[in-house]
Parts: C-alpha cells; structure tokens; sequence
C-alpha cells in the first residue's frame, strides 16, 4: 500500500469538513502538476477501459501512478478527490486524480467504509 493510500484511509471521509475540503482544493490548484501553465487538462482524462478489460486497467493504472510521480499535491489531490467522490455511486467517478484510476478510488472508499463499520449498501 502506497503511503497516500494509507493517509487516505486514516482519514474517515466525513472529517473532511466544508473548509478542509475548500483548502485542499485551492492547494492543489496551487501545486498540483496537472494545474501547471500550458498542461494539457485532458491528459488526466484518458479513455478509460471496460472493467474486463484487466490489461486495459492495469495500463491506465500505470499512466496515472506516472503522470501524477512527484506531484507536491499528490495525496492532497487524493483526499480531495474522495472528499468530492464519497457520495458519487461507485463507477460515476472519472479522471486520473492523485496518481489513482478512478476504480482505485472507488476501492479506497469501500475500504473506508468498511472500516468505519459501515457496509457499501448504507454508505451509497
């Protein structure tokens, strides 16, 4: 497990609050590599594949870790990211965001449910 993945786990989605949340995003924005000047916001867009497309997956999951390696704003965009995804269903969320696809997210977040003690069907 990636240390933003273990930040993002110790962190229970309900404690970030309205003004947390406002902070990260402005911090991201700030740093983030995806914010730079003339970066192309598309590139953390990518076509995303079928969920039997196992390769597919395994190659966008690479294309994420990558573009987002050595962004200050990495586990911040994370915990933004599922901040703003926590009551999306599973599936709806899309884009490349702290060095994570989309379904690496969604498993953060049923990982974060579970471990709060609540089950997917009551948090969704």
């Amino acid at each position: 497990m990636d240390a933003s993945i273990a930040q993002a786990n110790e962190l229970p989605l309900e404690y970030v609050d309205k003004a947390r949340l406002v902070r990260l995003q402005r911090e991201v924005a700030a740093e983030g590599r995806c914010t730079r000047p003339g970066t192309d916001p598309e590139r953390w867009f990518p076509v995303e594949p079928s969920p039997k497309a196992t390769t597919k997956r395994r190659e966008y999951e690479w294309v994420a870790k990558i573009r987002c390696n050595g962004c200050r704003a990495k586990t911040r965009c994370l915990l933004t990211a599922l901040a703003e995804e926590k009551d999306l269903p599973y599936g709806d969320a899309s884009g490349i965001r702290g060095g994570k696809a989309p379904w690496q997210r969604d498993e953060i977040r049923r990982n974060a449910s579970n471990n709060a003690g609540v089950s997917t069907e009551e948090a969704a």
